[in-house]
Order: structure tokens, then sequence, then C-alpha cells
């Protein structure tokens, strides 16, 4: 698995997040976090603003690729 979140933190241009559960967001990384995941387990996660201005959390296990925008 590729560590997406990171590659996300670190890299401020914009992308298209797409998930395993099918959903694809388009925006950028705007801070990291902490995410209770499934198992009720705390795990390092990003806060993720679209560009329609709503802001979701993710995980590494949310994400099947992401595609970053010059």
């Amino acid at each position: 698995m590729k560590p997406y979140i990171v590659q996300l933190e670190i890299d401020d241009r914009k992308s298209i997040v797409y998930c395993k559960d099918g959903a694809i967001y388009k925006g950028r990384c705007i801070g990291d976090c902490i995410v209770t995941n499934d198992d009720g387990e705390d795990e390092d996660g990003i806060r993720y603003q679209t560009n329609d201005g709503y802001e979701i959390l993710l995980i590494d296990d949310d994400i099947e690729s992401v595609k970053f925008i010059d």
C-alpha cells in the first residue's frame, strides 16, 4: 500500500483522490489529523478540502489512488 496521506500532506498541489468506495474528491490537503478507523483504533489521517468547500477526513485505507494536478 502506498502512503497516500503522506503524499497528499507533503504536496500542496490540487489533487484528485479516488476512494475504494467509488467516491472521487477534487481539492487539496489542508492538514493532518487523527481518524478513528472501522476497528475503533486511532490512526494518522488528513483533512481534505474539496473544491466545493467541503471538508472530509481520509486515511490510507480509504484511498485507491491519487492524481496530482499541476
